[in-house]
């Protein structure tokens, strides 16, 4: 068995074009044929089945062999990609069931582009991450090679950056070298399709084209053999940066909204629009008079702001944006303001994570700021921290955070009804479609009822935004990873940037009434109720352990309790469920209303599992019901926590 795993490693570091990744995977053969099992076990490790798409595309640790991010693995992939995209582009929209099927399936690696195939435009945009500007030039090379026009950005760049430029240049594809918010030895591979694809128009591939572009590159052949152009691509300067900022900057003024809309809107929800005629709901919004006023620039002045890219790419774009939506008191945190492949002051560039905000908050307490606004590596996550009782800074969950730009959203939304706007301000959505937010099924449905009592339609996807995107006439879209989709007709993807002028505008509004976002979350609960969540997370060093875990969940005996309350209901989404595709997800729901959902990440080794529970408002204050959701949530979570130890132990 080891002769066959040194045999492929051999093969594979012999056609490796990257020397360095040579000489390590070289190098890692001969101390596990010296008899290192460490060295065996991490040469298994590289030499696994080659990556495939994911939640978001290919993300892996930087290593050689076919299970790395690396120069031979960037070169497989976009060949591979460039092969589907010449008959794409060149045949319309066209999926074959059968990658076999593919027209022109006989030519090789080695075949020189045909001339009479159409040409297709690629964007490609890449991080600050260790490799990443290599292997977005080595993807450049590729595309030329392969005879299409590589357009790439001339510096590291945020991912809703490039995601508005696929649209906003017409091109037919886009690839993004990022590794997000995973850890400093990872890196990944997005790509995105343009309108030459039904249903791509600037969004993430979703199946088939996945499997297709994996088939074709598990049929490329060596990397040494592909052809790769040292040079022929054409550069994107900060025009597109510059559009991509103004773009945010219309969006907030068109319309630009008063806390009378706010304060409107809440009554509406105390209303329940979904009683009344929803044709006739958007002239109740008729006695507010700010809906098309001009920006209040000296209101947004007075909003104090810390701000930190954790050391990733979104500072300079991000600041700007802010800065010319009228918000000018920003204090960043120095020592994570610039790109650091590292993330030094981190245990983890995600800030999600428990300790990854703290210097932020720190310095939030010295400068008495309002808010902190947290993006992530690639700036396409937006994290927030508002102060609550006592003038606290407490950390918003995504789901908070995502309930409150909801809202927002459907403020403007009917403000802009009312005043007719075209759809270019507002989204996917026109005037004659039935407006929808949307969120993943494993987010809170908090964003549902407040949907439903505006008279708004809700919809539910499967996790990511290549499925958020893509329902028909949203105009919000989130999912609780502190993803937000603010402005789905100019960045069809997560876009953290956005998220933070907008989230910047709510705390703005709510501060010139003495008000805060945690009060406004407390106004959402009493119309809607106490909706809490609370998030459940195991590391774990093989993946196949996570497998097991979830065979052993899928049976009968896996969970039937959890502390006193049983579970009543499950749903397995291994097959698909109604209009879900499959998934590798089990949701339960237990004889209290809980409802639990758990799923492997789709970019780490991680078993992820989310926590709901919905307290309806009566005579109790909202705050009382809010501690005792939190409990409950903390005492299921630990049950559950020990449930899953306990499976584990027994494998």
């Amino acid at each position: 068995m080891n002769n066959v795993l040194f045999h492929q490693a051999l093969e594979w570091a012999q056609h490796d074009p990257d020397p360095k990744d040579q000489k390590e995977l070289l190098a890692l053969i001969d101390r596990a044929r010296q008899g290192s099992a460490t060295a065996l076990e991490d040469l298994t490790q590289c030499m696994k089945p080659g990556l495939t798409f994911g939640t978001a595309g290919l993300r892996a640790t930087m290593q050689p062999g076919p299970y790395g991010m690396n120069t031979a693995v960037v070169i497989r992939a976009t060949w591979a990609l460039s092969r589907v995209l010449a008959r794409g582009v060149e045949h319309g929209d066209w999926a074959p069931n059968n990658v076999d099927n593919l027209p022109g399936s006989t030519i090789d690696s080695n075949t020189s582009p045909r001339h009479n195939q159409a040409s297709y435009r690629v964007i490609i945009a890449y991080d600050a991450r260790h490799r990443s500007r290599d292997f977005a030039h080595t993807a450049a090379g590729v595309i030329t090679a392969s005879g299409g026009t590589a357009l790439l950005f001339d510096k590291p760049c945020p991912t809703p950056v490039a995601a508005f430029a696929l649209r906003h240049m017409k091109a037919d594809a886009a690839i993004v070298i990022t590794a997000s918010h995973n850890p400093a030895n990872d890196n990944g591979y997005k790509v995105y399709f343009g309108s030459w694809c039904r249903g791509g128009s600037g969004r993430q591939i979703i199946p088939p084209w996945d499997s297709i572009i994996h088939q074709q590159m598990e049929n490329a052949g060596h990397a040494d053999r592909i052809a790769v152009a040292p040079s022929g691509w054409h550069c994107i300067d900060d025009s597109v940066v510059a559009s991509y900022q103004q773009r945010i900057v219309d969006v907030l003024s068109t319309p630009s909204l008063s806390y009378a809309d706010i304060a409107t809107a809440l009554e509406n929800l105390h209303k329940d629009a979904s009683t009344r005629d929803a044709a006739t709901f958007p002239q109740s919004l008729t006695h507010t008079t700010h809906c098309v006023a001009a920006p209040c620039e000296g209101t947004r002045a007075k909003l104090r702001i810390v701000y930190t890219p954790l050391h990733g790419v979104g500072a300079d774009t991000a600041l700007e944006v802010l800065d010319r939506c009228g918000f000018h008191d920003i204090h960043c945190v120095d020592s994570q303001r610039e790109p650091d492949p590292d993330f030094p002051t981190v245990n983890f560039p995600n800030p999600e994570e428990q300790g990854a905000l703290d210097l932020a908050f720190n310095l939030a307490d010295r400068v008495n700021a309002d808010i902190v606004i947290a993006n992530d590596p690639d700036a396409d996550r937006c994290c927030v921290g508002a102060r609550g009782h006592g003038g606290v800074m407490r950390q918003l969950s995504g789901d908070q955070c995502g309930a409150i730009l909801g809202f927002y959203a459907i403020t403007r939304w009917l403000c802009s009804s009312r005043q007719r706007m075209t759809p270019h301000h507002l989204g996917n959505a026109s005037q004659e479609d039935n407006p929808t937010v949307v969120r993943s099924f494993v987010s809170s449905s908090f964003i549902d009822e407040i949907a439903r009592r505006s008279g708004l339609r809700s919809a539910v996807t499967l996790t990511g935004f290549k499925w958020i995107s893509r329902v028909t006439a949203m105009i919000y879209g989130y999912e609780e990873a502190l993803g937000y989709c603010c402005d789905p007709y100019a960045v069809a993807d997560k876009d953290g940037m956005s998220a933070a002028a907008m989230i910047a505008d709510v705390a703005c509004l709510l501060k010139g009434e003495g008000k805060t976002l945690w009060d406004l979350l407390d106004e959402l609960a009493i119309h809607c109720g106490v909706y809490e969540s609370q998030p459940l997370t195991l590391r774990f060093s093989q993946t196949s352990h996570i497998d097991a875990l979830m065979a052993k969940l899928r049976d009968a005996n896996g969970i039937s309790y959890l502390g006193d309350h049983a579970i009543t209901h499950r749903i397995d989404y291994r097959d698909g469920y109604g209009d879900f595709p499959p998934s590798n997800a089990i949701e339960m729901h237990t004889s209290v209303g809980d409802r639990i959902i758990i799923r492997p990440s789709g970019t780490e080794p991680k078993l992820k599992c989310y926590l709901h529970t919905v307290r309806h408002v009566d005579t109790t204050p909202v705050t009382c019901l809010r501690q005792e959701a939190i409990a409950h949530l903390t005492r299921l979570a630990n049950t559950l926590e020990d449930s899953l130890e306990s499976i584990l132990a027994s494998l």
